[in-house]
């Protein structure tokens, strides 16, 4: 299949072709050309046409795979049209929705997927799933790539979500962690393992902790590190790491993240990767959100990443495919290997981890030896690598750069609102914001949430609900929200924009911001 190279020669200094979807008012970074911006576009779906009409789709489905012609066609039609009926009205990730890390994915991605829904091979095994097997080094070599992993040493493989990419990188630390223990002091582990987190940690981390803690009668204690400016503090950590140092506890590892799901700030990286060289301690980056914007024009953000030795991410979020798909990639195979000994019971002295990298490199081996879950469809390849012979890297570079013009300019409008302030300078697309405090204190309302207190929150939702209409159908203009810990037992209610979809523009921005300015008033009033 050939590959398109949005950022061919034959684009730069091009005119926009009047064939082609135009950018609706998008404002392009000045090193893309207008046909470069609008043939990334053109990789999604039609912002003017209501996506695909539901029905519409559903019907094409039908005639695709139950002709006309055979008898039960209508009697099917006429069953499934009701559950069409249903969801008609469900909620769009549509160009106004600038709320949680979800949109409408891309059209590669779409295909890719109903691909994998038509063949409907399990990747468990090798022998049922041959073809799709072949293609996943390809798909998860375009990951490493993107992190900056030599795709000729690393590793990795596809899960159902990003939980399951962090549980499956803690998992294979913890094996790691024991087997080092054991060379040293020629015993299994018996005393409490630490690993640093942030606060700001997903909650998948708490889960899996919990998980893992009971392995072989030891316990994981999970030391927070103090945030400063929300971000995971370098000085607080090692500060811990030499206080733990000092008692002797084995450190499984250091828990970064690279987009934080609330607030959408990245940790340094950089220098938490050498703190953790510097105490040979193992660094797991959590970029199920954010990793892929390493390509992106904030790429000095997430220097450092590459020298992690697992990091997880969503291709269902920033490579636009659909649910479910996400990926772990660990920059040495041969520590992904270690994964096998969850197998090997008492055999586990005999395997040979470098043969079984090598299989894990090019996938001679069934994908379900790679991974911790069983069973699962091909769907996250195909569509993977769908999004990566066609947008690729460069096309993928284009859009998160549209959406960071998007997030800068909501943060430079909140920045002269006399209602609104933003909490923060945004890293990527994400950004939290407010009252401010003279307006709260006229609505009087708490800046602070403590106690339970949450008078805040419920004018936040009250107001960003009346902006969406509910959330049906199209809606109108959708934000999130959130309580961001501010340390202490405190927390502050806020509004969260994620700005996801590539067709979003400033103007629409601009409206949200103004609905939601006009509601405040009408209640200031």
């Amino acid at each position: 299949m050939e590959r398109v190279n949005i950022l061919s020669k034959k684009t730069v200094g091009q005119q926009a072709r009047p064939d082609l979807q135009p950018a609706r008012e998008v404002t392009p970074s000045s090193k893309y050309s207008d046909l470069q911006i609008q043939t990334a576009l053109s990789f999604f779906l039609d912002p003017d046409n209501p996506q695909i009409q539901i029905k519409a789709y559903a019907d094409s489905l039908l005639d695709l795979m139950a002709p006309k012609y055979q008898y039960n066609r209508e009697e099917l039609a006429r069953q499934l049209g009701g559950i069409v009926d249903q969801i008609k009205d469900a909620r769009r990730f549509n160009s106004t929705y600038l709320g949680h890390m979800l949109s409408d994915p891309s059209i590669p991605g779409l295909w890719g997927q109903s691909l994998a829904d038509l063949v409907r091979s399990n990747t468990v095994a090798r022998e049922v799933a041959l073809k799709e097997s072949a293609l996943e080094p390809e798909a998860i070599g375009g990951l490493a790539d993107m992190i900056g992993y030599d795709r000729a040493k690393a590793s990795g493989t596809f899960t159902s979500g990003g939980s399951m990419a962090n549980l499956t990188a803690l998992t294979v630390a913890r094996i790691l962690l024991s087997e080092d223990y054991k060379k040293q002091h020629h015993h299994q582990i018996r005393r409490q393992v630490v690993i640093f987190a942030s606060p700001y940690a997903h909650y998948s981390f708490d889960k899996s902790i919990s998980l893992l803690g009971g392995v072989n009668g030891t316990e994981i204690t999970i030391n927070r590190i103090k945030p400063d400016d929300f971000r995971m503090s370098t000085s607080g950590l090692e500060e811990q790491i030499e206080s733990v140092e000092a008692k002797g506890s084995p450190i499984m590892a250091i828990f970064a993240i690279a987009g934080e799901t609330e607030t959408g700030l990245v940790d340094d990286i950089a220098t938490i990767a050498q703190i953790a060289e510097r105490h040979n301690i193992r660094l797991i980056t959590d970029g199920a959100f954010g990793a892929p914007y390493k390509i992106s024009k904030r790429c000095d953000l997430f220097a450092g990443m590459e020298r992690s030795f697992a990091v997880a991410l969503d291709p269902h979020k920033a490579l636009y495919t659909p649910y479910q798909n996400g990926a772990v990639l660990f920059k040495d195979a041969q520590d992904h290997a270690r994964i096998k000994t969850l197998l090997a019971g008492n055999k586990v002295t005999y395997l040979h981890f470098d043969d079984i990298a090598a299989s894990f490199r090019d996938s001679t081996v069934s994908l379900g030896q790679k991974r911790l879950e069983g069973s699962m469809g091909a769907g996250p390849i195909l569509s993977t690598l769908a999004v990566l012979r066609t947008l690729g890297l460069p096309g993928l570079q284009i859009i998160y750069d549209l959406t960071l013009d998007r997030i800068d300019y909501l943060y430079e409008r909140l920045s002269q609102s006399e209602l609104l302030m933003p909490l923060y300078k945004p890293d990527i697309n994400l950004l939290c914001f407010t009252l401010r405090p003279e307006v709260a204190s006229a609505l009087r309302i708490d800046m602070t949430v403590k106690d339970g207190k949450e008078s805040l929150v419920q004018f936040i939702d009250k107001t960003r609900m009346v902006l969406d209409h509910n959330c049906e159908g199209k809606g109108g203009y959708f934000f999130s929200s959130t309580d961001l810990p501010l340390g202490e037992g405190k927390s502050v209610g806020v509004y969260r924009a994620c700005i996801m979809n590539p067709h979003t523009t400033d103007a629409i921005v601009d409206e949200a911001v103004t609905n939601l300015e006009s509601i405040i008033s009408a209640r200031l009033r």
